[in-house]
């Protein structure tokens, strides 16, 4: 993970915190027999979770699938992804 990775979850973190959040950095979610596992997960009063992925290189079409399946996944069990 570059520093550029690393501060941008940082920066998610406090803009978090400073919304009256609570957040935590790389967090696995069980799902059944697999896992979801999010860059940033903020966890709002009413119970919402927003999973937060800090991508900063490019993709290519397949590497876009398996976001927007990974996106489906999380939010098919709760969580919002940003």
């Amino acid at each position: 993970m570059s520093d550029e990775h690393k501060a941008c979850q940082e920066r998610i973190l406090c803009a978090a915190e400073e919304g009256g959040f609570s957040g935590e950095s790389k967090v696995r979610t069980r799902v059944g027999r697999s896992w979801i596992q999010t860059n940033i997960l903020v966890k709002g009063a009413d119970g919402r979770r927003i999973g937060w992925e800090v991508q900063l290189s490019t993709i290519d079409q397949s590497g876009l699938r398996g976001v927007r399946a990974r996106a489906a996944k999380a939010a098919k069990n709760g969580i919002t992804p940003a």
